[in-house]
């Protein structure tokens, strides 16, 4: 099984703020869910799946998002 968040940068609000989604990858599945989190690409590090320092309140977010699913 593998996770990973994904920002969904084809579709921006007004403030240019994209959705993230939790996807996971399990044989051979696809599962895309919403997290209900919104962000700016700026403030995403996709290569380590967490916010930047610059993300309002980063820490509570990252946990949020470290919390946001439970494996089976």
């Amino acid at each position: 099984m593998v996770t990973q968040f994904v920002l969904r940068t084809d579709k921006k609000d007004k403030t240019r703020k994209c959705l993230m989604h939790l996807v996971v990858y399990f044989d051979g599945a696809r599962l895309k869910c919403a997290t209900g989190e919104k962000c700016k690409p700026a403030d995403w590090n996709s290569d380590r799946q967490k916010f930047r320092a610059s993300y309002p309140l980063p820490e509570e977010a990252n946990q949020l998002l470290a919390t946001s699913w439970v494996p089976a």
